[in-house]
């Protein structure tokens, strides 16, 4: 999106699904950028799915490690895809957790709060 690169790593067998699962990560950047008045806000955005992961996803700044359950295939994606909510959830937070975030651990789940708003928005 606007140069960003965007990027996702899953196993080869996975591939040719790579644009069901997350071909919507642009249109999520731009809408993103559009209800925050704020582009996402940095050098690059990666997705990364990955085998024998305990935690189900972990959001880094510029980047999100998913744990296996996200391979898919066409027919899993053939009715959608599952995961959609979940890739609008953890990209949200590199705007209002990442670039924006408080100013406490006590308050952490105000950038869980935003993120599953956002859901409703993105829907």
């Amino acid at each position: 999106m606007g140069g960003c690169p965007l990027h996702c790593y899953l196993e080869k067998k996975y591939e040719p699904y790579a644009k069901g699962l997350f071909g919507s990560t642009p249109d999520m950047m731009f809408f993103f950028s559009k209800i925050t008045g704020v582009k996402y806000p940095w050098p690059k955005y990666d997705q990364i799915v990955v085998h024998d992961f305990i935690s189900h996803v972990v959001k880094n700044t510029t980047d999100v490690v998913h744990n296996e359950n996200f391979h898919q295939t066409i027919g899993q994606l053939v009715d959608g895809n599952g995961w959609e909510e979940v890739i609008a959830h953890e990209l949200f937070y590199h705007w209002f957790g990442d670039l924006v975030t408080t100013d406490s651990w006590g308050n952490l789940m105000l950038n869980k709060s935003f993120a599953s708003y956002t859901l409703y928005l993105w829907n």
